[in-house]
Formats: C-alpha cells, structure tokens, sequence
C-alpha cells in the first residue's frame, strides 16, 4: 500500500512539472471579450488598467520603505524610494505622452490579429504603449501569447 501512495505521489509530482494543461477548457478569448465592450467600456478598462499600475507601485513603495525602515534602516529606504520613484516615472513618462483613446484604439487594433485573441488586456495594454512609443512589439507579442497559453 505504501508503494502505490509512494508511486501516485511521483506520478502527481511528474504531472506538475510537464505544463501541459489537462483541463478540457480552451483558454480565456481576452479579444473576443475586448471587442464586445463599447468604446466607452473600452476607455474605462484602459484608464482602470493605468491608474491600477499607477496605484500599485505607489502601494508597494509604501510597503517596501516601511520594510526596509524596519529591517535595513533609513539609508535603503531612501534606496528603495529612488528605485521605486524611477520606475513610476518612467512609466509616467511612457504613459502621459499619449491619449487613452488613442490606447484604446491601439488595443483594438492588436486585437484583430487572431494570434493575439488569447493575451490578457492588461498585457495588450503594454504592448499598445510600446506600439505607440514606437517600439518594435515582436518578441513582446511573442511571450504574451505564450504566456496567455500556459
């Protein structure tokens, strides 16, 4: 009896490891979900997806000082805080050069690539900015669509 628990548990260990999804459910169609919003919900999710970036790193600034106060003292919270304020502003700098409707109208221009129907929009969303900067987005596209996969 112990071999057989012994052998399922290898087996279960094994199977984790493989990434192959057994499930008979086809991933999450963002695409299809993006094209069926309006163009106002469209701008909604946008601005929700920016200032949820916008919001999150200012979350886990706050977090990070508090911690490094604590453990490290004040000379790597102030470390911490330059590496954090540069991060937020480079993505200000990104983000505030261009319109969320413009954003908005980049996602959906991604979106009518089939191969992209799968990548989260959070994602797409990068991929817009990148696009708009003027960024070439091949190998960004890439890992999304392998990651939307996975």
């Amino acid at each position: 009896m112990k071999k057989i628990i012994i052998i399922f548990i290898i087996a279960l260990c094994l199977l984790s490891f493989t990434g192959i999804s057994y499930s008979n459910e086809e991933p999450k169609k963002f695409g299809e979900a993006w094209n069926s919003f309006s163009n106002i919900q469209k701008i909604t999710y946008i601005s929700a997806i920016d200032h949820g970036i916008t919001k999150g790193i200012s979350i886990c600034l706050m977090g990070y000082t508090d911690y490094f106060i604590e453990r490290e003292g004040k000379d790597k919270q102030k470390q911490i805080a330059i590496a954090g304020l540069s991060i937020l502003n480079e993505y200000l700098e990104i983000r505030s050069t261009f319109d969320i409707e413009v954003i908005s109208k980049v996602v959906t221009e991604l979106y009518k690539d089939p191969a992209n129907t799968y990548i989260w929009i959070s994602d797409m969303y990068i991929l817009a900015l990148l696009k708009v900067k003027g960024e070439s987005i091949e190998s960004s596209s890439r890992e999304a669509r392998e990651k939307a996969l996975y």
